[in-house]
């Protein structure tokens, strides 16, 4: 089994978001790491990384995306816009009091991650992305066409 905090909050974006969270007992936290869940995934996808990274020295937190496991789902579509999804965890981060994370990002939670890197860098501490390379908005030539020359 695994030993891990569940929680749900309020946030200031109006939505309840659940998370798993874990603190290393041992030791000062070296900081915060936040691992984002890809499409169609939760916080479980995680299960078997959070004590390496806690025993690692870093507090973890892993929520349930809007519209995912425990956490609210809205109806309509344009409650999904990639904006809002990095807004709910900026304002997750708001509610724990953490300035700075580690972000990492697993398939669509990837994408996230990069979108929350590129609009508020001054809250990131380091990007992890897999299973999603980056890709600028509105790049002056498409990834696949540069990636054929």
């Amino acid at each position: 089994g695994y030993e891990f905090d569940s929680r749900k909050v309020k946030l200031s974006t109006g939505i309840c978001m659940h998370f798993i969270e874990k603190k290393p007992r041992q030791t000062e936290s070296k900081g915060l790491v936040l691992c984002v869940h890809g499409w169609p995934d939760c916080w479980y996808g995680y299960r078997r990384n959070i004590d390496a990274i806690c025993e690692a020295g870093y507090h973890v937190v892993v929520p349930d995306q809007r519209g995912y496991g425990q956490t609210s789902k809205p109806r309509e579509v344009s409650a999904y816009e990639i904006q809002v999804l990095v807004q709910d965890n900026v304002a997750l981060l708001d509610f724990l009091g953490i300035e700075k994370a580690v972000l990492v990002g697993h398939d669509w939670g990837g994408t996230l991650v990069w979108n929350f890197a590129m609009h508020f860098p001054e809250r990131v501490a380091a990007v992890c992305s897999f299973c999603t390379p980056f890709f600028p908005t509105k790049p002056k030539k498409e990834p696949l066409e540069k990636h054929e020359e």
